[in-house]
């Protein structure tokens, strides 16, 4: 039996170039990718680093100047196979008023899937259940020019959906929304055994506005791929434990750093007061045998615990930061 995946889009050696006046302007250098049914691929990089051009490639909105893009096995060079292309490679556009057609959401939505000539009882069905799974229904007969532009984005979303594609390409789908409308295309998460994609910049988000529920997103993820995380602690939301390596000292750093900061403005926070914080019980995965742990830089001994690969100790009293070293045995 054969398990394998196919390959939904591959490009070979992809080249795109523009014309500046009498210059060339090269965007796209040499790029190979295969990406099979199932995957989940992230293009990350700076603005002007070709994000879109490459997007707009796969999509066949461009050609590339040299090479072959192939989606589903049809080239996109092939003009005959141009609406088999697009039905495959849904596209949403950073800027939704692009992409929407219609004067009502409804209507909008089912664009798509009548221009495929499918039958209009499961239309209705598959405009149903798109709506629901971005979360609009309730404005299905609402004029999309009436909507915030968090709510249009999520129109255009559905309208892919709708379409039934193999796969979605999402070019920076909340760029061109205010932070109001960034608000509204809450965070998807397209979730593989080891892999969380967010389709949405959750970390600028979270720096920029803080909402508490992003953090509780984030935990929530690296809980469900760590189920057994290198280490834990009983302490609040606002402790940070991390731990540095020193194989050279044959030990480990536990870094404890508890701060509770308040928001003064956009982008400063200020610790007015230090709150003490007692009784931290931290648990680690530890493979090798250890010998001592003491506070740094007073060196006061920290009693412990090993039951195998379970380390556990309790640090009485952190001010703010406290360093601990765990000591192997040689």
């Amino acid at each position: 039996m054969n398990n394998e995946k196919e390959t939904v889009l591959e490009l070979k050696q992809i080249c795109k170039s523009f014309r500046q006046g009498s210059q060339k302007l090269d965007v796209l250098t040499g790029v190979d990718l295969e990406i099979k049914s199932g995957e989940i691929v992230a293009l990350i990089g700076p603005s002007g680093s070709g994000k879109s051009t490459l997007s707009k490639n796969l999509n066949a909105i461009l050609m590339p100047t040299e090479g072959n893009i192939l989606i589903d096995g049809n080239d996109t060079k092939d003009e005959k196979k141009l609406w088999d292309i697009r039905q495959t490679a849904g596209m949403v556009f950073q800027n939704p008023d692009n992409q929407i057609v219609a004067t009502v959401v409804e209507e909008d939505v089912a664009f798509g899937p009548e221009n495929l000539g499918i039958d209009p009882q499961l239309i209705r069905q598959r405009v149903k259940e798109a709506l629901e799974s971005v979360g609009i229904t309730e404005l299905k007969d609402r004029q999309p020019h009436l909507l915030s532009g968090g709510q249009k984005q999520r129109v255009a979303i559905a309208g892919i959906i709708a379409m039934r594609p193999k796969c979605i390409i999402f070019d920076e789908a909340t760029a061109m929304l205010d932070p109001s409308g960034r608000k509204e295309v809450y965070p998807g998460i397209v979730e593989t055994e080891n892999t969380a994609y967010f389709i949405h910049p959750i970390f600028t988000t979270y720096q920029n506005w803080a909402p508490a529920w992003y953090k509780k997103i984030l935990r929530n993820e690296l809980d469900r791929m760590l189920p057994n995380p290198l280490i834990q602690h009983n302490g609040p939301s606002t402790t940070q434990v991390t731990v540095l390596d020193q194989e050279q000292e044959n030990r480990r750093i536990v870094h404890v750093l508890h701060y509770v900061p308040v928001k003064k403005c956009k982008n400063l926070e200020i610790v007015d007061d230090i709150i003490p914080l007692y009784n931290l019980k931290i648990t680690m995965t530890e493979e090798r045998e250890v010998e001592k742990i003491y506070t740094i830089p007073d060196k006061q001994e920290v009693p412990f615990v090993q039951d195998g690969k379970k380390l556990e100790f309790t640090l009485k009293e952190i001010k703010g930061h406290q360093m601990t070293a765990v000591c192997y045995k040689n």
